[in-house]
């Protein structure tokens, strides 16, 4: 393996990298402060807290006034590119992935607002044919074209049912200074063909009750996968998963105590099969016992499934409580 000498020389002595990191978090902390984007960084932490998007002009304008937003960013990008190019091993000092054609750079964020950077490349990048499924997430969305253009394919949900839903979509090219909203759960686009590469400037924040994320097969319309809006409870129900794959018997009253408390139907629902799987007897009373609440949303499910696990194991008809209807 060949070592480059300049990384090389930094296992001896660390302060060029050190230098390097204090320049770039040098240009990150003087943007900040300008004046503009001090008051833009206001105003986003106003969104995130709920105000409308007109109470934010300067805000309102980044998204929708292209010469604003290319000297917004401009006075960002150009004195980060030039230190860059004089120290080549600094790391950009903002959150930033990469992935299959689609940079993302997050230039700030504040109370679940954020405002980022996107950049779609064409298929050098690693792009595989058309997405063949689209996912749907609540929350609002605002985006500004600042370089460059694509074909892309914008989906409404027409009508929603519980494992499939009526998806309209037409195609249409985004260009340099388009802008675009995307406002709830019903709404989504996919861009499936960058000329060469696209930039955008993105503002977001999510729902105060967020909605789940779906995505459906763009063919017929069928619920593919479905995941918590919620960032919190989408690392319990992962850490759920993890309990149940662990065969962790000992969580099944914890999991069997989510299931039957108030939260998210669907955490609920997969907390409740996770008891079931770790431990009969306290899974299935539990089901007993939402299957018999009536004003409890999944009654419905937790009753079909009871009578379909008796009918298959009548054994288990001694766990299961007296309905209460």
């Amino acid at each position: 393996m060949r070592i480059d000498p300049a990384i090389d020389r930094l296992r001896r002595d660390p302060a060029p990298q050190l230098d390097a990191q204090a320049a770039l978090e040098a240009v990150r902390d003087g943007w900040r402060r300008s004046g503009r984007v001090a008051a833009l960084l206001e105003e986003l932490g106003g969104y995130g807290s709920g105000a409308a998007i007109a109470d934010c002009p300067l805000l309102d304008s980044a998204l929708s006034d292209l010469a604003l937003a290319q000297g917004f960013v401009d006075a960002l990008v150009s004195p980060m590119v030039r230190q860059l190019i004089g120290r080549p091993l600094g790391h950009v000092p903002f959150r930033h992935q990469y992935a299959r054609g689609l940079g993302v750079l997050q230039l700030a964020e504040a109370n679940g607002a954020a405002l980022s950077l996107l950049c779609y490349e064409a298929s050098g990048g690693g792009r595989e044919g058309r997405a063949e499924t689209v996912c749907f997430a609540g929350g609002e969305r605002r985006e500004l074209c600042l370089a460059g253009a694509a074909d892309a394919r914008f989906f409404e949900i027409l009508r929603a049912e519980p494992q499939r839903a009526e998806l309209d979509w037409e195609t249409r090219r985004i260009v340099r200074g388009d802008a675009l909203a995307f406002l709830g759960p019903r709404h989504a686009r996919i861009v499936d063909s960058p000329l060469r590469r696209m930039v955008m400037l993105r503002l977001s924040r999510g729902d105060r009750a967020p909605a789940p994320t779906r995505e459906y097969r763009i063919a017929d319309g069928m619920l593919v996968h479905r995941a918590s809006g919620d960032r919190a409870e989408s690392r319990d129900e992962m850490a759920a998963a993890v309990l149940g794959a662990m065969r962790r018997a000992d969580a099944a009253p914890v999991l069997a105590g989510i299931a039957g408390a108030a939260g998210s139907d669907h955490f609920r629902w997969q907390a409740l099969c996770q008891a079931l799987a770790l431990d009969t007897a306290t899974g299935f009373e539990t089901l007993a016992a939402i299957a018999g609440d009536t004003a409890d949303a999944l009654a419905a499910p937790a009753g079909a499934l009871r009578a379909s696990l008796i009918e298959r194991h009548a054994s288990l008809a001694r766990w299961s409580r007296p309905c209460r209807a």
